[in-house]
């Protein structure tokens, strides 16, 4: 397996990938510490949700990896591992937000601190082969917890809606937290997600001060699998990974991040396992777009689910149609108060 590599010094991710592709240099995979071959070997794979190519990685990269794992076939394929009684769901997404699948190349920054999308088409997958590769780590490491490989998060969250289905309430408790590691940036613990809150600031709080590595409570956090267990699980949050331009061409995957948060979740998990919850489960009524879909003249069911399988797998392109409409971040929940409701939903 081979990488093409830049020799560029420019600062901006797009710079990067421009020069890049007019300066490659090959290198391998072997050039690597062992800990990021199987990382790099990973980010070869374009997987769309449930494709083929998404199903053989599971195989080879999971199922091989993990003796005894637990395929959920009422949950669209969820794997899930139980290593200890220690009260954490670790989580991951086993999808990548390609729409073709198959094997795709990549760039690397000269000092090797960054993976770059090699293709002006197609993003890198950072998006969350990052987080299963931390999974593998953690779990190869000896770390306690329960570990769940989501399926079909980019269309919507499917196969972590499905485990809430198929599951029993005894099996979701257990845990006190649900840790997602799946985020973009490198600072970011998610406290709330679709505008509600997922997981206490308190919680948030000392989980930053366990891990120790500049990380901070974030309200900011869309949609990821971690929200469909807000109403079972008390603390629901997601940790950024280093991943940054998800879902475009111009992806990256800050590897000395992902590296450093692998270093600190191994050492501290069992500080981790300790933080008390402040939360309640709770499922909050749905605003935002939840509204719109009640409230508005479209039809519902088939329509919403598809709709929010777009926002989801194309946030930047939502972003972009949101703006041209006058909504930005200030008047963003303001939004449900603009919406038409009925007599029966204003009582």
């Amino acid at each position: 397996m081979e990488i093409e590599n830049t020799e560029s010094e420019e600062t901006s991710e797009t710079g990067q990938l421009e020069d890049a592709k007019k300066k490659p240099e090959v290198i391998y995979v072997s050039s690597f510490p062992p800990h990021l071959q199987r990382l790099l070997q990973m980010l070869f794979w374009r997987r769309p949700a449930f494709s083929k190519a998404d199903d053989l990685f599971c195989t080879n990269f999971i199922d091989a990896a993990i003796p005894h794992i637990v395929i959920e076939e009422g949950a669209k394929g969820c794997r899930w591992v139980r290593k200890s009684d220690d009260p954490i769901l670790w989580l991951a997404h086993t999808d990548t937000a390609h729409n073709q699948e198959g094997r795709q190349g990549y760039l690397l920054t000269q000092d090797k601190s960054r993976a770059l999308a090699g293709c002006t088409e197609s993003a890198l997958g950072g998006d969350d082969t990052a987080g299963v590769w931390l999974l593998l780590e953690l779990i190869k490491a000896g770390v306690g917890g329960t570990f769940g490989f989501m399926r079909g998060e980019e269309r919507g969250g499917i196969g972590s809606k499905a485990m809430v289905d198929c599951m029993s309430k005894d099996w979701f408790k257990r845990f006190v937290m649900a840790i997602s590691l799946d985020r973009r940036g490198t600072g970011s613990i998610i406290t709330r997600q679709m505008g509600q809150e997922t997981c206490s600031s308190e919680f948030a709080e000392d989980l930053a001060r366990v891990l120790d590595i500049g990380m901070k409570p974030d309200p900011t956090g869309s949609f990821t699998d971690s929200y469909n267990f807000r109403g079972l699980i008390p603390e629901c949050t997601n940790l950024s990974v280093g991943f940054a331009g998800e879902h475009t061409q111009h992806e990256s995957l800050d590897l000395v991040h992902l590296t450093r948060l692998r270093k600190r979740l191994i050492k501290r998990w069992r500080d981790i396992a300790r933080i008390k919850a402040r939360r309640t489960p709770t499922i909050e009524r749905e605003w935002g777009f939840g509204n719109i879909w009640r409230f508005g003249s479209g039809s519902v069911g088939g329509e919403k689910d598809r709709l929010l399988e777009l926002v989801t797998q194309w946030p930047h392109r939502a972003t972009i149609l949101l703006r041209r409409q006058g909504i930005g971040a200030d008047n963003f929940w303001d939004l449900p108060t603009r919406v038409h409701t009925t007599k029966k939903d204003k009582k």
